[in-house]
């Protein structure tokens, strides 16, 4: 199937704004790549939707569709489910929206619960499932909580909704097909899922101080496909001075890239397709042990992490100027945002979601995708990290009318309202150029799942301390840490192989 990419050149700034962003998260990296090359790639217009023609015409009777989620600020997420009005702020309206066309034509109401701690819903799951009752129609899960919980029977499968069909340009093919084990597809991503969106890993750099430096265009590099692991290094390196000095580099002085430990050594690694634990012909697979590449990789970020300044990690390298705000926790992250904004740092690697907290950024900044490997590389790719997952109790009497609801938010989130995510984006988290709407087009539509992210987290974790002081013993880390994943995995799949049993 062919799909739309909205990337927009020669037209007006207002325009831009207001059309531009990946109306199709499903797009493949492939095609916008191709596009970015020069090369005319020939695609279908996407109209307003005849997604309502693939589902049934249904009177829901008033039916309260009730969701638990995150409350709003609780976490730095877009979380908000059902708003309680109109606003004049585009997202907010472009979500209440959403749900009130949909609510028209089902003759249902939402309303939404929220909670303050990433954890509280899959508990309240649990114990709902486990009574028997009838708490919520929805519940916004942690990723690999609610991959879990699937598994254990306490949510339901795609499959076992029959209006969700994930082949619709409104699912995230690459994405969802990582998460497909043995053929059994455990959980689908939408482009409801706001929050894959800004949980997305993202390279900004400095305007200000590319220019000053004479660095070169970056735009420039992600079109013509040199934007690559080796020139993010390069460029790195030659930047670091020691402004005031004194003999040591930190945050008084001017680095290469700035960031915490989970954000840049597995982002680098993921987007150059070198996950840590791969779908390998439906099968999750740990790669660090047989990816002779990726070791030689790891080895070359470790050697880099050795040049002081190059890679400043603030959850391991002592700042002096902002130490007091430092610590290893997630309000620890909005120490990189300080340095980031101080105006001496080149680059920053972040979130998307994260990107509202440089909003009084005096300097001028841009955002591009994570470098490739090489030039060999044919897809740029975005770290998906992990989206809240929003999960269907196994207890359920009403799973019918249930992927109806939920296919319809996907299909009027994909022609609608991401298309507002982007604007909100563009207008309020950072310059309004026309460069900036074209590279948020290539990074909403190569989202990339390392299943690392998404289930075995250690897999990745228990490297991170060899990357922040710098070693390169991954090859004995990778044995000692192999055999603990695999097994974790094969417990995994002896749950899929039981349940693709019993359905024949």
């Amino acid at each position: 199937m062919k799909h739309t990419q909205s990337v927009i050149f020669g037209l007006l700034l207002t325009s831009m704004l207001l059309s531009s962003c990946a109306k199709d998260p499903a797009v493949t990296p492939t095609e916008t790549n191709t596009a970015l090359a020069g090369t005319e790639v020939e695609t279908e217009a996407v109209t307003e939707p005849g997604w309502h023609l693939t589902l049934p015409e249904v009177d829901m009777e008033g039916y309260n569709f009730r969701v638990l989620t995150l409350n709003t600020g609780a976490v730095a997420l877009t979380t908000v489910f059902q708003p309680d009005e109109e606003t004049g702020e585009i997202l907010n309206d472009a979500i209440y929206k959403r749900n009130q066309k949909i609510a028209e034509r089902y003759n249902v109401n939402f309303s939404q619960q929220g909670v303050d701690d990433y954890f509280t819903p899959s508990s309240m799951l649990r114990k709902s499932v486990s009574a028997d009752s009838d708490d919520f129609d929805l519940y916004y899960l942690v990723q690999r909580e609610a991959f879990g919980l699937i598994l254990d029977g306490y949510g339901l499968r795609p499959d076992e909704l029959p209006y969700i069909d994930p082949t619709q340009p409104w699912y995230f093919h690459d994405m969802n097909e990582q998460l497909k084990i043995n053929g059994l597809s455990v959980m689908v991503y939408g482009a409801d899922s706001i929050t894959s969106y800004d949980n997305s890993a993202i390279m900004l750099f400095n305007k200000a101080l590319f220019g000053r430096e004479d660095l070169g265009d970056p735009y420039a590099m992600v079109r013509d496909g040199t934007w690559t692991i080796d020139k993010f290094f390069s460029i790195a390196k030659s930047v670091v001075r020691d402004l005031n000095g004194d003999g040591k580099i930190n945050d008084y002085d001017q680095l290469g890239v700035v960031s915490e430990n989970d954000f840049v050594y597995t982002s680098l690694l993921i987007c150059a397709e070198h996950p840590f634990v791969a779908n390998v012909n439906n099968t999750p697979t740990f790669m660090p042990g047989s990816d002779d590449v990726m070791m030689s990789l790891m080895m070359k970020i470790a050697d880099y992490r050795n040049s002081d300044g190059i890679i400043f990690d603030v959850f391991y390298d002592k700042c002096e100027q902002f130490a007091g705000y430092q610590e290893v926790t997630e309000a620890g992250r909005a120490v990189s945002d300080m340095i980031f904004s101080s105006g001496n740092t080149a680059m920053r690697i972040t979130s998307i979601a994260a990107m509202n907290n440089l909003r009084n950024m005096e300097d001028d900044f841009g955002v591009i995708p994570m470098p490739k490997l090489d030039e060999t590389q044919k897809k740029y790719r975005t770290r998906a990290i992990g989206g809240l997952y929003g999960t269907v109790p196994s207890t359920t009497q009403n799973a019918e009318n249930i992927s109806i609801i939920l296919e319809a938010l996907a299909a009027e989130s994909y022609y609608n309202l991401i298309p507002a995510y982007c604007e909100t984006i563009l207008k309020d988290k950072y310059s309004r150029d026309i460069d900036s709407a074209e590279m948020l087009d290539l990074i909403l539509s190569s989202m990339y799942q390392d299943l690392s992210d998404a289930i075995w987290v250690e897999a990745r974790s228990s490297f991170l301390p060899l990357f922040e002081a710098g070693k390169n013993s991954f090859a004995s880390e990778s044995e000692k840490v192999g055999k603990k994943i695999q097994k974790q995995i094969e417990q995994y799949l002896k749950k899929v192989e039981k349940i693709t049993d019993d359905l024949g």
